[in-house]
């Protein structure tokens, strides 16, 4: 698939575990990486955040796709599952009450 200037990774990985400095910590990385791309270009993306099933954080990260749509939804989850066996996903938007929180997907 071709890129245009519009197009924005369907998400992208901001933060991960250093594993080298014997820590649970997620820290930033040098260069974000990207995964797929989505377009129209969405105003801002959604903060989202990935686990093991032990609860360690594993990944942070930014979804330009739709959070309601099982089609891009999942992507992150899917590939933090293939890549370091993640269980869980969260993303930072208003819960059933409104309330801007962690949300499990």
């Amino acid at each position: 698939m071709s890129s245009t200037r519009a197009d924005l990774p369907l998400f992208m990985i901001t933060h991960a575990v250093d594993w080298t400095v014997d820590s649970t910590d997620v820290a930033p990385l040098d260069k974000p990486r990207c995964y797929g791309t989505v377009r129209p270009r969405p105003s801002k993306g959604i903060r989202f955040r990935m686990f093991d099933d032990d609860g360690n954080i594993y990944f942070r990260g930014t979804m330009y796709g739709s959070t309601h749509s099982e089609a891009t939804a999942f992507a992150p989850l899917e590939w933090g599952m293939a890549d370091a066996g993640c269980t869980r996903l969260e993303y930072y938007e208003p819960g059933p009450d409104g309330r801007l929180g962690w949300q499990v997907l």
